[in-house]
Parts: structure tokens; C-alpha cells; sequence
């Protein structure tokens, strides 16, 4: 059973066990949007599988998970195998690198510049491993307290990230007809297609994002195709997939169908 929230607005640990877990935090961030805390709190500290913390990664149904307990493991495990319905797991290199192998870098930055500010508040936040930090967007470290745009630009400096949005990447590795390297297409330009538009239209929106077009009129792009309306998904489409083991076509599938 979930703790009711004290009057002091204490944390409600659960003691749900991971599976449970998984579910309950899918459907909160169901109905999740930009003004409520990104982040939700699994299990419990003192729980037999110990505690992690999720947050949804915006606009896909994406979450990221972070600690090192047996119930951050156990729901990377879950989400990354498609347990949990219309949810995937944000992908994060397998190594582990102990955030405490940073500290020594934030102390070796003077004063004027911080310090080791910004390696405090990481921990604070729940963050056990560098390559969650990496992992996490901007938008969501953002949300922490006490980290603003200087001490993200430092934690990014140090630890890494932010990941790269996925057309990004593709348009560095793109090759045209003849063999030839295509255009790489600068992030600025990209910005205003959200990450649904450019998972449903890439193509287009590399074309869009490397073209003469004004910036005015890319927004404008940006904002009719965003507005579109979702098809439905098949539940068929979704089960042939999942059975052949392709879950990054379906979770492709996913992002881009009701």
C-alpha cells in the first residue's frame, strides 16, 4: 500500500514490489503534462528492493530511471523488455561509473566558476551513475533545485550529455544517392519540430532543417504538424512486432500512433 502524504508533504514511499511498480508509475504519467513535477518516487528506502526515482522524458512515452537499488535495476529491466504497456525505457550505456568518480573534477574548479556545485545537488536528486546524468535531458535537470543554466552547463561539462535527439544523429550519418555525405542539419533550425514530428517525418524534417528556408517559416512548419491529429494504433500491428522481438520498431510504432 502507497503512505499517505504527510501535512508536512513528506514523501509517499510504497511497497509495491517492482513489477506493481512499474504499472503504477506508467499510469501516473499517463496523465502527466509540463506544470506537474516530472519525476516520481519508487519503493521505499527501507523496502526489501530499496529506492529509485523515474521521470518521463517529453514529448515520447519514454521514462528514465535512476538509482542503484535492486528497484532501479528491476524497472530498467521491466521497461526496456516492454513490460509496461505504451512505455519504453531511455536508453543509457551499459557501464556504470559511480558519480562519486566525478567529485574530484568539481572540486577542481575554482570558486568563481562553482566549484562543486552541481555535484551536490546530483546527489541530492536521487542520481547514482554518471550515465544516468547523461542520460537525463536538460529540461528535466533543470526542474531540479538549485541547478540552473550555469551549474547544467557545468554538470554537462564534467559528467556528459545531453543525449542527442534522435534525428540529430541521423542527419551525421545520412548518405545521399551518389555516396556522398548529406547535409548535416544545424540543431538551431531543428528546434522547433518536437521530438513526436521529427520521430513521425524524418525525412521531412532533415529536408526542412537543411533548406533556405526563413526560421519564420519553419516554425510555422513546426506548429501545423504538430497540431495533426494521432491515427490509431493497431493492437495486431503491436502484438506481430513485440512477438518478432522488434521493439524498437514498436516502440517507433508507439510514439507515433494513438
Amino acid at each position: 500500500m502507497m503512505n499517505s502524504v504527510s501535512a508536512a508533504g513528506e514523501t509517499p514511499w510504497s511497497s509495491l514490489p517492482p513489477e506493481e511498480e512499474a504499472r503504477r508509475i506508467g499510469s501516473v504519467f499517463d496523465g502527466w503534462h509540463s506544470g506537474l513535477d516530472p519525476w516520481e518516487w519508487a519503493g521505499s528506502p527501507k523496502g526489501q528492493w530499496g529506492l529509485a526515482r523515474v521521470c518521463r522524458v517529453m514529448p515520447q512515452r519514454v521514462l528514465h530511471v535512476i538509482g542503484a537499488s535492486a528497484m532501479a535495476e528491476r524497472l530498467r529491466e521491466l521497461l526496456g523488455t516492454g513490460v509496461v504497456t505504451g512505455w519504453s525505457l531511455q536508453p543509457m550505456p551499459p557501464s556504470r561509473t559511480p558519480l562519486a568518480d566525478y567529485h574530484a573534477q568539481f572540486r577542481a574548479l575554482p570558486q568563481s566558476e562553482g566549484g562543486v556545485r552541481g555535484f551536490k545537488q546530483l546527489t541530492n536528486a536521487g542520481f547514482a551513475f554518471g550515465e544516468e546524468v547523461a542520460a537525463c535531458p536538460d529540461e528535466v535537470l533543470l526542474r531540479e533545485r538549485n541547478i540552473g543554466p550555469n551549474t547544467l552547463a557545468r554538470i554537462r561539462r564534467i559528467v556528459g550529455g545531453p543525449p542527442p535527439p534522435p534525428e540529430v544523429l541521423a542527419t551525421r550519418i545520412d548518405i545521399d544517392a551518389n555516396g556522398t555525405s548529406a547535409p548535416v542539419a544545424d540543431p538551431q533550425r531543428l528546434k522547433p519540430f518536437d521530438q513526436l514530428t521529427r520521430t513521425r517525418y524524418p525525412a521531412l524534417v532533415r529536408g526542412l532543417a537543411v533548406s533556405a528556408m526563413p526560421a519564420s517559416a519553419l516554425t510555422a512548419i513546426a506548429h501545423s504538424l504538430a497540431a495533426e491529429a494521432l491515427p490509431p494504433a493497431e493492437q495486431l500491428v503491436e502484438l506481430l512486432l513485440e512477438t518478432a522481438g522488434e521493439h524498437q520498431l514498436l516502440e517507433l510504432y508507439r510514439q507515433t500512433h494513438r
